[in-house]
């Protein structure tokens, strides 16, 4: 939540702000992330029994 109010998205770069980048390469990670933790949801224990 801090990087959405006070300290921004953009990542400074040698001195140059890289325009989101760090914060879009990050937003596809975790949904790539979620992607893959819900097709594989059958094949993880603790997760499977709950989500069938």
């Amino acid at each position: 939540m801090m990087h959405l109010t006070i300290l921004g998205i953009e990542a400074p770069l040698k001195g140059e702000p890289d325009g989101g980048l760090l914060f879009i390469t990050a937003i596809v990670v975790f949904i790539l992330s979620a992607i893959t933790l819900w097709l594989q949801r059958r094949e993880i224990p603790f997760i499977g029994k709950k989500f069938l």
